[in-house]
């Protein structure tokens, strides 16, 4: 996957993949609620799940375990290999390949943004036939949730946009994708979706773009033109 340097008026786009590109909510639950199982704990709710989520993710676990004596290490393992047996072939989220397609069309650079493993987001873009819509996959390099912000960075310096993010938008789902817009300078530019890990009403709070149409997203990216 090669990097291209951005052309003068081109926007950049970073997407997130959990609960954004990958439709997934349903299946962390399910995989969370395995995971509580073996160890003789109740299952959570939807609206738990939603009042828990934090980053890093180990303050979302804090909440069912005793992380002193359930280590994140094992969490990691056992959560993988739930997620894995209950995500379906075809997770993409519906109505997102008509915004690629477009977002394209118009010449934006897209580039996934994520604290899941990057090759694990890889074999999955691959398999839905995704991958070549994104110039770059900016996701971690272990099992561990990490901040999205230096990878933001670095990504925008080599590829010519420097501290210039009058162009940058970034989607996603949750509360943290917001945060990471706003320490970019780009607070105003990030599109919140109410498909994914976190409630409407927490993401109206950030005071983001909040959208639930797939098909206003090119509009309100190339609103200036």
């Amino acid at each position: 996957m090669a990097e291209r340097k951005a052309k003068t008026g081109s926007r950049i786009v970073f997407w997130d993949w959990n609960g954004t590109l990958c439709d997934d909510l349903q299946v962390s639950l399910d995989a969370v609620n395995d995971l509580l199982l073996i160890k003789g704990l109740p299952p959570i709710s939807l609206e738990q799940y939603y009042s828990y989520v934090d980053t890093p993710i180990s303050k979302f676990y804090e909440h069912l375990f005793d992380l002193n004596e359930v280590t994140m290490d094992e969490i990691a393992l056992h959560y993988r290999s739930y997620y894995n047996a209950h995500l379906p072939e075809g997770c993409l989220m519906k109505g997102v390949r008509q915004v690629l397609d477009e977002l394209r069309n118009r010449g934006a650079v897209q580039v996934i943004l994520s604290s899941t493993h990057r090759v694990s987001i890889e074999d999955r873009a691959a398999r839905m036939s995704i991958l070549p819509y994104f110039s770059a996959i900016l996701a971690a390099e272990d099992w561990m949730a990490q901040s999205k912000e230096e990878r933001t960075r670095d990504f925008l310096a080599r590829i010519g946009c420097g501290m210039d993010t009058s162009r940058v938008w970034f989607i996603g789902d949750a509360v943290h994708d917001a945060d990471v817009a706003k320490a970019c300078g780009c607070g105003d530019r990030c599109i919140l979706l109410p498909f994914g890990h976190q409630s409407e009403a927490d993401l109206r709070k950030t005071g983001a773009v909040f959208c639930s149409d797939w098909s206003a997203i090119p509009q309100l990216i190339y609103k200036e033109g």
